[in-house]
């Protein structure tokens, strides 16, 4: 699991949005995943997954999610995965959360 750090407080904001790009190998198996959750202050909701024999591999998947649902003090987000094998691989690249006040 990857997680932040610290919470981040996005109440008073207008608007905000997370990017990323993630990506998983040829080698996923069926039941192995990669998934993002959010934190709406209160619990923590899947929110997408690629997965293993599903979602095209070795491939990079770019994507923008708004994040207005999420408007809290303690808005948090983690990245987690389920692998079998040491040589399966997934990768998370350029998190970026922006807000507008």
């Amino acid at each position: 699991t990857l997680s932040l750090v610290n919470p981040i407080d996005l109440t008073g904001k207008t608007s905000a949005s997370l990017t990323f790009s993630w990506l998983i190998e040829r080698r996923l198996d069926s039941g192995e995943y990669l998934c993002l959750d959010l934190y709406d202050g209160t619990s923590w909701q899947e929110y997408e997954c690629l997965q293993g024999n599903v979602d095209p591999q070795n491939v990079w998947h770019n994507e923008n999610i708004d994040l207005s649902a999420y408007m809290v003090a303690n808005f948090e987000i983690r990245f987690r995965a389920k692998m079998s094998g040491s040589n399966e691989d997934a990768n998370v690249d350029e998190v970026t959360i922006i807000s507008v006040k």
